[in-house]
């Protein structure tokens, strides 16, 4: 039998056939996000202010940063969130004496962010304790034997995958490459 509910049917099966297509073909298309934060080489600063970026978030509701630094070369003394990061919830856990630092913020009601670029997830000031001195900046991630490590939450707070590229701090002090 041939008629309007079989060619409803039809463009009702092609309309889903392509949601499907449309959707593998985004996702496929979607890149894994990268957190990072860049080497610093100074000589004579009392302090400086260090950008954790991520490049390539679609859909991120909140987050968790953790970062670490050696706490007896520098200290941190401030942190500002990135532009996007307004109008919601935010916290932090600052622990000065075991050099870490555990930065949260989540949007209400559902809201979700997305940007192919890069964007600034918060800048932290330190504070250099003495002269010459190096500080590893790391990004804790679920491999670290932390209870807190950096999480990107999707719009229903499942973990998203991300790469983390660690940094670095020197005050005048010459290594090899630099």
């Amino acid at each position: 039998m041939t008629g309007p509910t079989t060619s409803r049917k039809t463009t009702i099966l092609i309309i889903v056939a392509l949601a499907i297509v449309a959707s593998v073909t985004i996702r496929a298309g979607a890149t894994t996000p990268s957190i990072t934060i860049p080497e610093y080489d100074y000589c004579g600063v009392n302090q400086f202010t260090a950008t954790v970026s991520v490049t390539g978030l679609s859909g991120v509701t909140g987050w968790q940063l953790n970062v670490t630094w050696a706490a007896g070369n520098i200290n941190f003394t401030s942190y500002q969130y990135g532009t996007p990061w307004t109008g919601g919830s935010s916290a932090s856990n600052i622990q000065y004496s075991k050099g870490s630092a555990l930065m949260a913020y989540s949007f209400n009601n559902g809201a979700t962010y997305s940007n192919s670029g890069t964007v600034t997830l918060v800048t932290i000031t330190f504070k250099v304790l003495h002269n010459p001195t190096i500080s590893g900046l790391h990004i804790t991630t679920t491999s670290d034997t932390g209870l807190f490590p950096t999480t990107l939450l999707d719009s229903n707070t499942n973990s998203l995958s991300y790469t983390t590229s660690d940094g670095f701090f020197s005050n005048c002090v010459l290594r090899p490459g630099h």
